[in-house]
């Protein structure tokens, strides 16, 4: 009887602590689907926020004149891509390997990743291997690139390369205003040695004219080769004293050109078209020049007639 009493008078109480339980577990799910939630609307907003300073970024990129290429360690491209960086490498680069997008041949994909390697593994600071890498990209017609290439760690530990920016920039623009100055102060150099020594640079004129016109007047075929090189070699060195860079550069052409034919024989076997084109290019960029400098040329012969004329003025007196 006693044992009936106690299990009759134990139900209530079981049944209170069973509602208890139930009710501190749905609280507990309440309060777990609540923080669920918060958690759920705070991902979304740091997320909607990232994706905003990712749009803000690229917007930034995509209006200055650099492109960007984010290289990981596997050495494929990552990242937001610019128009500009499309632009300059002809491509969408993203998810590409880098040697595909800088078009490395064999040798120069071994040298690079070479270099990766040393980087990613962080025994040689990222400064002392720089020069190692890449600076210019050329292999799109008419295109000049450089390329900067920069450490992005992780953390604040310098020895550990996360991933490597490339910073793209197109000096096509430059490197003509470079060789624009280069020429505009040759020209110059030219023209103070033309004053300088007038004579000397009309008998040039007078002796290149000759020479040119008994090479490209008669044919070509059974004469001595070594005599036309000492020849033109001679001018070639005549026109370097008054800068005449690109007579000197057509007088190395046609050198070569002998060169080749001396292995062949001592005289020229065959009038070849080639040989024809080499002096008659000679011939036009003298006449270039002389066109091009006419007024400086005309002066130096006035001022040489002058002095003769009062030389010969002296001397009847």
């Amino acid at each position: 009887i006693l044992i009936l009493l106690s299990v009759v008078f134990s139900f209530p109480l079981l049944n209170f602590y069973l509602n208890k339980i139930r009710k501190d577990l749905k609280l507990k799910v309440e309060d777990a689907e609540g923080m669920t939630k918060r958690l759920q609307e705070l991902v979304k907003t740091m997320t909607n926020e990232v994706q905003v300073q990712n749009k803000d970024l690229k917007i930034i990129l995509s209006n200055v004149d650099h492109g960007f290429l984010i290289i990981n360690q596997n050495g494929i491209v990552s990242g937001e891509i610019t128009t500009v960086t499309e632009k300059l490498f002809g491509m969408n680069p993203k998810g590409k390997r880098i040697r595909e997008v800088l078009k490395f041949d064999e040798n120069e994909n071994k040298n690079f990743e070479r270099w990766m390697d040393h980087v990613y593994r962080g025994k040689i600071p990222f400064n002392d291997i720089l020069d190692l890498a890449p600076k210019i990209f050329s292999k799109i017609e008419g295109s000049m690139i450089s390329l900067d290439f920069r450490p992005l760690y992780k953390s604040n530990d310098k020895s550990n390369v996360d991933k490597i920016i490339c910073i793209a920039t197109d000096i096509k623009g430059k490197i003509h205003l470079k060789k624009k100055a280069l020429k505009e102060k040759t020209k110059l150099i030219s023209i103070l040695k033309i004053v300088d020594k007038p004579m000397a640079f009309l008998d040039l004129v007078t002796d290149a004219d000759e020479i040119l016109n008994g090479y490209i007047d008669v044919s070509l075929e059974g004469l001595e080769i070594e005599t036309m090189y000492r020849e033109f070699h001679t001018l070639k060195a005549r026109f370097a004293i008054y800068k005449v860079d690109e007579v000197v550069k057509k007088i190395h052409e046609l050198e070569t050109n002998l060169n080749r034919e001396k292995e062949k024989g001592k005289n020229i076997r065959k009038e070849t078209k080639e040989l024809i084109f080499l002096l008659e290019n000679i011939n036009r960029e003298v006449r270039f020049f002389l066109k091009e400098n006419r007024k400086i040329i005309e002066l130096v012969n006035s001022n040489i007639q002058a002095s003769e004329d009062f030389k010969e003025t002296v001397e009847l007196k």
